[in-house]
């Protein structure tokens, strides 16, 4: 099999995926396996990578879902500051910034 056809073959299969996603009513725009990027090891392009049927496809599939998984929890340390203060505001900033990186004045 040639570049050409592997592509093809590729394309098919990934085509092949997002219908049945469809009929299954699972959104692909919030699912990390939907999002095939060559140049980054997220889950999309490890789910392709098990079409090889060996078994580093597959550990490399529960690598990438196991290192998700950490990062979101160790991201996952949502603070709200001043959440009683109800006053009308025009803008709305997030920011990953911790508490003591601000003044007192708020800036």
């Amino acid at each position: 099999m040639n570049i050409a056809e592997k592509q093809i073959y590729l394309i098919n299969h990934v085509r092949s995926y997002f219908k049945k996603l469809k009929a299954e009513n699972i959104s692909q725009l919030n699912s990390v396996f939907c999002y095939f990027s060559i140049w980054s090891p997220l889950p999309g392009l490890s789910k392709l990578r098990t079409l090889k049927k060996d078994f580093l496809g597959n550990l490399n599939l529960f690598i990438s879902i196991l290192k998700g998984v950490i990062s979101i929890s160790k991201q996952s340390n949502f603070v709200t500051i001043n959440n009683n203060n109800k006053t009308n505001v025009s803008k709305l900033v997030v920011t990953w910034a911790y508490k003591n990186n601000f003044l007192s004045n708020g800036s």
